[in-house]
């Protein structure tokens, strides 16, 4: 898995439920390449996308299938790992 599907992910378990514009937006991405991470996410079966309730033509990517079952503690150390590859990428730049 590279580092910007870590980011993105990392960013889907701090707020589950963004859109791809939120998403670019939290990451510091454009929209073209925080789409093509989130394709392939979705084909891995890591992301899902389910259309917004309230605005039909917006999807909002979730991971809450992704971490069914898997123990709070598990989740919050992968996200302390997470976090550090995210300011370890971040200082690399």
């Amino acid at each position: 898995m590279s580092t910007e599907q870590w980011i993105i992910l990392n960013e889907l378990w701090r707020k589950d439920g963004l859109s791809q514009l939120e998403l670019a937006t939290a990451t510091m991405r454009d929209q073209p390449s925080t789409s093509r991470i989130i394709n392939t996410l979705t084909k891995r079966g890591l992301v899902y996308r389910a259309q917004d309730s309230l605005d039909k033509r917006k999807n909002l990517m979730t991971i809450a299938e992704s971490v069914k079952g898997i123990a709070p503690k598990d989740l919050d150390t992968c996200m302390e790992v997470l976090r550090l590859i995210r300011a370890n990428t971040r200082s690399n730049r």
